[in-house]
């Protein structure tokens, strides 16, 4: 048994032996040709291996077997005419080289014993020859990356952010953006938006429409969110779009930056704040429905009854106001919302006369019956008809309508009013809700500036003229007010974009408005999600993407469906940062483990890689939560959602110092 088992093992050994020596033979033969075809087809074979090379790194394989096929014809058409011979004319390059015998043994098998020479066609010849064989170079290097190069997006990003290249911008990231800022300004034809640079150097620019589809600025406290939107005003200044600046620190580093970007644009800039005596008149434009849905939109309320029956009565008052050419502000439409002073204009619209009426009235005559209770009767009342002076009024067509409209029937009286009060304590209270929070603002401590007056600030003039204006107020002075006064400009330059959006030489018109969250309701992003087709562009800035709830949850979602373009700050919250990572999204990559092998000895161990390892298909974030926590002050992830290609998605930008040059 032993003996038949040596005698297979030798005959195995001997098998290997002879694999090895025929793998040998078979190598060195392919090595001769090789050199052999290096020498007959060199000029050839570097053709094929830079195009070849170059067509499968730039994905062009389809381009280039066209432009194959094509060599080939003209390649066989060619040697129909100059014969077979003309390919190895090249061999003549090494005559000094190789051996005299060699050379006339060459000579006679390829050339029928002619001395080799090179003229005009023969270059041709091989430019159609590399190209033929680029094919199969292409396939075979596409072959090899694919088969035998793993290709990690994650790996090639952390070996470029530990490059000195990388390094070197980042330390010189402010000298590179303040350049690249001075050339823009000077470049007049250049419209659009200007952020920055990446992370290799190159500016990032946005074409100023992107603004039009929204932009939501998230950052924390100093990560540089005020200076990224004050670049993006001075863009809309540089592109002639009017810009609303709507602040809640009241901070005056903002009114000064704001106040030298108009002043370099060659703009007027109007300041409504509670140090300026600029006043604002929130429902002076729009029609008499659109003022009515501008109030119910900056209101809040907390029963739906309540609110449908105040939004009715606020029309109506509305459209009587305009009807009778009534000055239409918050003071003058609190005191409309008295029904004393809808029905002394009502009376004025009329023929006043006097007219002798009878009048029904009751009279009290002894007692009848028992009542139960001692010393107490039951008194019997007794109708009885007088004949009174009273005064009537033949109101007019007009003032019947809103008679009717208001106290339920056309011919009216002073005594039909007198009879009305005693019985409108329900309607009071059904709207009372209404009047305190109109009320609230009128006697606030800047109620006196929501009214009309020479200086005021008027979104349809505003955007004729395409003025800057900020509206900056501290809201730990206004707390209160700050949303109420924010929802009223969105919704008033809203309305004011849509009338003229219908004129062929409006550009549009953006809004900028810090601490978006403390005046989001569900109205105010319906008006932005409207407005974005009349080119009003709204650039929403918040702290973090839990201030998008302030005032209900739920809004965050509403938002960022109706923004396009994120630019991402820091977030020092854990959760906040996993949110703004899951917003972001995934990017599909490859997870590559590797295997170790203990190299070592007793006193050391040394690990090595194996041959073996896995390697899988999985999601990565695109922007990890711990980078987000670590983002340095002025950086920001830029997120276009419809981006073109991986690339342009997300981008980290290094942001520009505006007041830099000015």
């Amino acid at each position: 048994m032993f003996d038949f088992q040596k005698q297979d093992n030798s005959k195995k050994e001997r098998t290997t032996s002879d694999e090895e020596i025929g793998s040998f033979i078979a190598w060195m033969f392919y090595g001769l040709f090789l050199l052999a075809a290096i020498g007959i087809f060199l000029p050839a074979l570097v053709i094929a291996l830079v195009v070849g090379s170059l067509a499968a790194s730039s994905h062009k394989l389809k381009w280039l077997s066209f432009v194959s096929g094509i060599s080939l014809i003209l390649l066989i058409m060619l040697l129909l005419r100059f014969k077979i011979g003309a390919l190895f004319q090249f061999l003549g390059l090494y005559q000094k080289i190789l051996p005299g015998k060699l050379m006339h043994f060459f000579e006679n098998a390829f050339n029928n014993g002619k001395t080799f020479s090179i003229d005009w066609y023969n270059w041709i010849l091989m430019i159609f020859l590399g190209l033929v064989m680029a094919l199969l170079v292409g396939i075979i290097i596409k072959k090899l990356v694919t088969n035998y190069f793993v290709n990690v997006k994650e790996e090639q990003s952390s070996r470029f952010l530990n490059s000195g290249r990388y390094r070197n911008i980042f330390k010189k990231r402010l000298s590179i953006t303040n350049k690249q800022q001075e050339k823009w300004r000077k470049d007049t034809q250049n419209t659009n938006l200007y952020l920055g640079i990446d992370i290799k150097g190159n500016a990032i620019e946005l074409p100023i429409k992107q603004l039009f589809t929204h932009e939501l600025i998230q950052g924390t406290t100093g990560s540089g969110k005020t200076v990224a939107m004050l670049a993006q005003a001075e863009a809309c200044m540089k592109a002639g779009l009017p810009v609303i600046y709507v602040e809640a620190k009241g901070d005056p580093q903002i009114e000064h930056d704001l106040g030298k970007l108009a002043t370099k644009y060659g703009r007027k800039f109007k300041i409504f704040s509670d140090n300026t005596e600029t006043t604002y008149n929130p429902i002076k434009n729009g029609s008499s429905s659109g003022v009515e849905e501008r109030l119910m939109s900056v209101f809040d309320w907390s029963e739906l009854f309540y609110k449908n029956v105040s939004d009715n009565m606020l029309l109506k008052v509305i459209k009587f106001m305009d009807t009778y050419g009534i000055k239409r502000d918050l003071p003058t439409l609190l005191e409309y919302l008295d029904f004393d002073n809808i029905w002394e204009t009502l009376k004025s619209d009329s023929i006043k006369r006097e007219v002798n009426v009878k009048r029904k009235v009751k009279t009290k005559d002894g007692k009848t019956g028992d009542t139960g209770l001692v010393g107490i009767g039951k008194t019997e009342e007794k109708a009885k008809y007088i004949e009174k002076k009273v005064v009537v009024y033949d109101l007019s067509e007009k003032a019947k309508k809103y008679t009717k409209l208001f106290f339920g029937k056309e011919n009216f009286d002073d005594e039909d009013f007198k009879e009305f009060k005693e019985n409108e304590a329900n309607v009071m209270k059904n709207i009372y809700g209404l009047k305190v929070q109109i009320e609230l603002l009128v006697i606030s401590d800047l109620g006196y500036k929501l009214s009309e007056t020479e200086n005021s600030v008027d979104m349809t003039r505003f955007l004729e003229t395409d003025d800057i204006v900020l509206f900056s107020f501290n809201s730990n002075n206004y707390g209160s007010l700050i949303p109420k006064l924010g929802r009223f400009v969105v919704s008033d330059v809203a309305t004011a974009v849509t009338q003229k959006f219908n004129r062929s030489e409006f550009k549009g018109a953006v809004g900028f408005f810090d601490e978006w969250g403390s005046y989001a309701n569900e109205k105010i992003i319906d008006v932005l999600a409207k407005a974005r087709s009349a080119k009003f562009g709204a650039v929403l800035g918040v702290q973090s993407m839990e201030d998008l709830n302030t005032n209900g949850e739920g809004l965050d979602k509403r938002i960022r469906d109706n923004v396009n373009t994120f630019m991402l700050g820091r977030s020092n919250d854990p959760e906040s940062a996993d949110y703004v990572a899951n917003l972001v999204g995934t990017y599909e990559d490859l997870d590559k483990t590797i295997m170790t092998e203990d190299k070592g000895s007793v006193f050391a161990r040394i690990d090595t890689k194996s041959a073996r390892g896995t390697i899988r298909s999985v999601n990565k974030f695109v922007v990890k939560p711990d980078n987000i926590k670590r983002l340095e002050d002025h950086s920001f992830y830029l997120i276009t959602k419809g981006a073109k290609n991986e690339e342009e998605y997300a981008r980290k930008v290094y942001t520009r110092n505006t007041m830099q040059g000015l």
